[in-house]
């Protein structure tokens, strides 16, 4: 592998690692979504995809902007998912074999 192929960025960097978010850094976050009251992103959000795509290195997309505006909601379905798998797995530990059924389809309505 040449050194230019090992500097280049992957295409997909989640695809690449795991990586677990530390949610603490987020406590003062926003909690609702950043947009206005027509359901659209601020303003603000659609300047800065703007000036990036303009003098940054990365291209930035209307889905980029719909990821920002989302951000608080993302947050808080990732804090959701993560509490809802830790009480399943800690109940699993304590069930019988015909209990884990039951969260098997706990697993399946949190993710609906």
């Amino acid at each position: 592998m040449s050194k230019d192929q090992e500097e280049q960025e992957p295409e997909n960097a989640l695809e690449e690692k795991s990586t677990r978010i530390d949610l603490d850094k987020y406590e003062d976050a926003q909690t609702r979504a950043w947009r206005d009251a027509w359901g659209q992103p601020y303003f603000e959000l659609n300047e800065m995809r703007q000036f990036i795509s303009d003098n940054g290195p990365n291209t930035c997309t209307n889905g980029d902007v719909e990821v920002w505006a989302d951000a608080p909601l993302l947050l808080a379905e990732v804090k959701r998912l993560r509490e809802g798998i830790k009480s399943i797995s800690d109940n699993m530990l304590i069930a019988d074999f015909i209990g884990l059924e039951m969260f098997a389809h706990d697993l399946q309505d949190l993710i609906e």
